[in-house]
């Protein structure tokens, strides 16, 4: 683990979710932010992967980046997959706060998925690990998570076992449209509304970019198919 010059603030971290969100939204923050690699959590599993006949990996790894602007350090944390396991779960989340408590954290920021019915604009959300944080909510322009839910997961395990370890949590919850099709465009909000609480500016252009591609091949996918006239003959046509 290669320890940054000063403490860093917050802790980002994501793994594999519905519509992708958070991942896609973590991968685009140590982009534009030109994080680096600094440490690696290996997560041992209860099961092992093989491909062709041929053992594989036995773990899961989650890669932690630093980004540096001006006077603020960030960790990002990005995992491959998710264990299946409750236990597997939590044995990873302590892993993590544990490395990025070491490097000075004091907050860990999750994205969460929910899927709903927008028009243009995906709403965003928040769920904070104390009632002390509800007012930092407001001042970063989100509504607090009405009613009573559940995150599954680490996106939502990482920020419980985060508070024991006395450490703030702040989750977004991004409306989606689709479970198994990417959502950039609902990355891109959580991003606007994540440039307000860490005080970033990040660039989202590409991902709407991407969001616009992505909403005209849906698009054209349901359009319907008009079949061409065929002239009247004699019998039937081939009926399977």
């Amino acid at each position: 683990m290669i320890k940054p010059k000063g403490l860093v603030s917050d802790l980002v971290a994501a793994w594999p979710g519905m519509g992708m969100l958070a991942v896609i939204t973590a991968e685009h923050l140590r982009k534009v932010l030109n994080a680096d690699p600094v440490a690696e959590v290996y997560a041992p599993l209860n099961s092992i992967a093989f491909k062709d006949g041929v053992l594989g990996e036995s773990g899961i790894e989650s890669r932690l980046y630093l980004a540096e602007s001006g006077d603020r350090k960030l960790l990002i944390c990005i995992g491959d997959s998710q264990p299946l396991t409750a236990p597997e779960v939590y044995d990873l989340a302590e892993s993590v706060v544990q490395v990025a408590k070491e490097l000075g954290a004091k907050r860990v920021i999750t994205t969460a998925a929910t899927l709903s019915r927008f028009q243009s604009i995906p709403k965003v959300y928040g769920i904070v690990t104390k009632k002390e944080l509800l007012p930092l909510l407001k001042e970063i322009g989100i509504p607090p998570a009405a009613g009573e839910g559940r995150i599954t997961g680490l996106n939502g395990v990482l920020l419980d076992v985060a508070q024991k370890a006395g450490m703030d949590g702040v989750c977004l919850l991004g409306q989606i449209r689709y479970v198994d099709v990417p959502q950039p465009r609902s990355a891109s909000a959580v991003l606007k509304v994540l440039s307000k609480l860490l005080n970033l500016s990040i660039d989202v252009s590409e991902l709407e970019a991407e969001a616009d591609r992505l909403d005209a091949s849906i698009r054209d996918l349901m359009k319907p198919q008009v079949q061409p006239e065929k002239p009247a003959g004699k019998g039937l046509d081939y009926i399977g």
